[in-house]
Order: structure tokens, then sequence, then C-alpha cells
């Protein structure tokens, strides 16, 4: 093949030479082509639904290709095709494990299509996020103000008593929830089922949303003094309270200057606390193809330190200074966000 009088392909032309040049400069790299091999494996298990076993084959494969070539003296300097597809049977392991395999007591044992009543006891994961009514004209049964929180089960009240129960829990009550922080543990009681399909095309899969969070369960809680009581105080025994007390205080300030419209948007879309959107405004993200946005990840940890780094360069900060601060800043963003998966990776 000619490309302007030269083969593209000829070893001795000035293309293939910084072609080549590139392409090694490409593989040795310690990061970049694992985290591609690694995504591919994400993108295999996901949406290829490829089996474990496979995986596992690939894996031993992979090591002994790389093993193979490493014997080779013609191979040694080549590519290490072998680890990289290693490394996607792994994260395809690895994604199959996170989203599929649970234990035997998981919440979801309980739970059904059609909802039932139980009682639980669990520990708050995140502050309680508040939802105001939305009047619609469309109806004559206006909506009630909602609190959203996640929990994760300790034990379930049985016909044979209390039994260990394990996994993550959304939770819905009617009203406004006052009083409870994340760290607290509670005692609930509610109708439990799991998340439900979809009715109609289009519509979208809170199954396959909540998965991705190892959430499978949700509970619907009429808001009483029976029904939820908090039988131990942990906002300032554990992280995830002096946490929850940060977030609180972060949405009481979007909500102070930004009206009930904005504020969940916000609080989505800064805070990733994507609970705050009612169903409808979820839906509508859903649709247009941007409730990826909503998801912190690298993308607004880049955003946030480009800013930083270009104000404090031209405040006159000198150039090292102002890296550490912007270091620091993203790894406060991350935790107050709540390390999610998106944003330790990136």
């Amino acid at each position: 093949m000619a490309k302007r009088g030269v083969q593209f392909f000829d070893p001795s032309s000035p293309e293939f030479t910084r072609w080549h040049a590139a392409w090694q400069e490409f593989w040795r790299a310690p990061l970049v082509p694992v985290a591609g091999s690694a995504t591919a494996g994400l993108l295999a298990s996901r949406y290829l639904h490829v089996p474990p076993w496979l995986f596992w084959s690939i894996f031993a494969g992979g090591l002994i290709l790389w093993w193979v070539a490493r014997q080779a003296d013609r191979w040694r300097s080549g590519p290490p095709w072998g680890l990289w597809l290693a490394a996607a049977a792994l994260a395809g392991v690895y994604h199959h494990l996170y989203r599929e395999v649970y234990p035997a007591d998981d919440i979801a044992a309980f739970a059904t299509d059609a909802p039932q009543a139980w009682r639980l006891r669990a520990w708050v994961l995140q502050e309680p996020v508040f939802r105001p009514a939305k009047a619609s004209a469309l109806t004559h049964m206006q909506p009630l103000p909602t609190t959203s929180l996640l929990i994760r089960v300790d034990s379930i009240e049985t016909n044979a008593g209390w039994i260990p129960a394990s996994g993550k829990v959304r939770v819905t009550i009617e009203g406004h929830l006052e009083g409870i922080h994340a760290g607290d543990a509670l005692e609930i009681f509610g109708q439990l089922s799991l998340p439900p399909l979809p009715d109609n095309p289009g519509q979208t899969n809170w199954r396959a949303v909540y998965r991705d969070e190892r959430i499978t369960a949700v509970l619907r809680v009429r808001h009483s003094p029976a029904t939820v009581t908090r039988w131990e105080a942990g906002r300032w025994q554990s992280w995830r309270g002096i946490l929850g007390y940060l977030q609180q205080r972060a949405e009481a300030a979007l909500r102070q200057h930004l009206s009930e419209r904005q504020t969940g948007l916000a609080v989505a879309l800064l805070l990733g606390e994507t609970a705050a959107l009612d169903q409808e405004e979820w839906e509508a993200y859903v649709r247009t193809g941007v409730v990826h946005v909503l998801a912190i990840s690298g993308f607004h940890l880049t955003v946030l330190a480009s800013w930083v780094w270009v104000a404090m360069r031209a405040g006159g900060w000198p150039s090292r200074p102002a890296s550490l601060w912007v270091v620091a800043l993203v790894l406060l963003y991350t935790w107050l966000t709540g390390a999610r998966p998106a944003t330790v990776r990136a």
C-alpha cells in the first residue's frame, strides 16, 4: 500500500519509524494499556454477559501467552499482550462478582415483586435527603413530601424472631424525617419489595440501576413514631456520620440560595446524591441521554481541578503549592461525595 510515493509499512520509511516509536511509548506506559484492557473486560461482562469460567480461561491463557513470549527472544521486547488479556479477564470477573454475587442472607431473599410488611434493623449509610412535594394539575391526589435514605441491613424480624441479614436497601419515607443521621442504627417497619422493573418501553429499569450500587431491595415507610426508631446514635462515632454532617451542611447552603427545582439538580450534580431528584426528573435525564452527567466521575474532578488551578495561578500562587492544594481539594471532594468507585478510579 503506497502513500505519497512511500510504502506505509516499509520499516525504513519515516512514517513507520514515527508510528513504531509512538506505539512503543504507548504500550510501555504502565497504566494506559492496563486501564484499556480492564475497561474492555468490564464492558464484556456488563453488555456481553461473558460467563466467569470463560474469563478465568482467558486469564490463564493470557498468563501462558505472556510466559511463552518471555521465553522467545523474538517476542521478548514486544507488547505484553498476555498480561493485557489477563487484566481484562480479572476486570470482568470483578464486575461479575460485584454485580451478580450476593451472600445467602442478602435482603433480596426476603423481598418479592409485591410489597410485604417487614421490620428491619439497619445502619444509615447516607444522610437522609428530603424531597418536597410537587403539585400537579394532572392528578387529584397530590403527592406527599418524602425523605430518602440508604441503609445497610443488620437483621430482620421473622416468625422465629430476629435473624441476621445483609445488603443495602433504598428507603422512601412519607413526610420529613428529622433527627436521623448517617451512622445511626435504626429499627424500621415498612413495605419491602424488589426494585421495580419498567412498566413500559423506555422507562428506567430501577432494578438494574440499583444493582450497579448493590442495592437489592426498596422499602416504603409511612412516617409515624412506630415505624422508625433510632436505637443507637452513631453520627460522631463513624466517618459516615461526619461525612453525612458535611453533606447536610452543603445541601442546606444550596437550598438557601437556590429554588426548590434547582436544589435537587444541584445536590445530584455537586454532591452525587441522585436521591434528591424525583422519578420524573430522573426519567427526563434518561430520555435525553445525559443522565451520566449526574454521576460524580473523573469529569467532575477534572473541571474542579482545572478551575481551581487556573484561579490559583491567576492569583499569583507558585506552581508547586498550587498543585498540592489542588490535589488536597480533589481528595477532599472525593471523600465528600462518598468516595464512589468512579471518583476513586479517577
